[in-house]
């Protein structure tokens, strides 16, 4: 079976997130989803970080999430296919199927009409379109599994009493809306293990989170410096430059189409060459990335 969560990944995310509810309710049938996908496998962690990633992205888009339903099934489709490219195309369906029904799961618990009728009925019709052998079947056992009522709610209100077990940087001191929102993001993904940001303390991480939500052509900068790129593709299999780029925009606070022209302007292949150069690389040729990262490491 294969596994693209290592030990480490999988024992990090299974201690975060121990309290949380959904997580729990994900390792209730998680292990026995994962072993009817002999090829491709989905070890409950990494259900757990995908089914979070997927709502964060709705949170954040609120009811213009639903022109977007059919291309975020088809991109999740074909990052999975990317990146194992042996495995049969029903297990990969049924894997991104299983990842939504764990989502609808979630968004059934909230009281708010669009998301628990019109937002769960859509992404039930996006199943169905794509279906899978025993697709009714493996939908019935994700959706036998409790919930308790408002845990979405909670998600939606980004409360910080009500989010305790939500994804967050442990430690961190109190942060402004913007870096709580990139910080909870990034958290499922090993933000924090990366070795230069795991050489901060909590007060310095602190400081560097905020540097990086102030301005996202810093920021594209800043992550690329800090090695996060390189992990997303390497542990957590982003090999798209297009999911990365989702991603980062999705933590900095920007649109994909922003995030996009500094990303590139860090490459000397820009396939993008009609934008305007938008010049994230700029900050490593005045040293400014590595005189901010030295001053922050060396801060009391």
């Amino acid at each position: 079976m294969n596994q693209r969560f290592q030990n480490e990944e999988i024992r990090r995310v299974a201690e975060q997130y121990a309290p949380d509810e959904l997580y729990r309710a994900i390792c209730t049938i998680g292990p026995q989803l994962e072993s009817e996908l002999p090829e491709f496998g989905l070890c409950p962690e990494e259900c757990f970080a995908e089914t979070l990633e997927l709502l964060s992205l709705i949170a954040e888009k609120g009811e213009d999430i639903l022109s977007e339903v059919d291309n975020i099934w088809l991109r999740k489709f074909n990052e999975y296919r990317r990146v194992d490219r042996h495995v049969n195309e029903v297990e990969i369906r049924k894997a991104v199927g299983i990842v939504f029904g764990f989502c609808i799961l979630a968004i059934d618990s909230c009281h708010h009409p669009f998301y628990r009728r019109t937002l769960s009925e859509r992404l039930m019709q996006v199943i169905a379109d794509h279906q899978f052998d025993g697709w009714a079947a493996t939908l019935e056992r994700i959706f036998s599994v409790p919930l308790p009522e408002g845990w979405f709610d909670a998600f939606l209100d980004e409360n910080l009493e009500e989010s305790d077990n939500l994804p967050q940087l442990t430690g961190v001191p109190k942060l402004t809306t913007a870096a709580e929102k990139f910080s909870k993001i990034v958290a499922p993904f090993g933000f924090v293990e990366l070795s230069l940001v795991k050489a901060l303390n909590a007060k310095q991480q602190a400081e560097l989170i905020e540097l990086i939500v102030k301005d996202a052509c810093y920021a594209a900068a800043m992550l690329k410096y800090l090695g996060y790129y390189d992990r997303l593709r390497e542990v957590y299999q982003k090999k798209s430059n297009e999911d990365i780029i989702s991603h980062c925009a999705k933590a900095v606070g920007c649109a994909s189409s922003t995030f996009k022209k500094y990303y590139y302007s860090m490459s000397s292949k820009d396939p993008y060459s009609t934008y305007e150069r938008h010049n994230s690389q700029a900050f490593f040729d005045n040293g400014q990335i590595n005189a901010d990262y030295k001053r922050i490491k060396d801060s009391k």
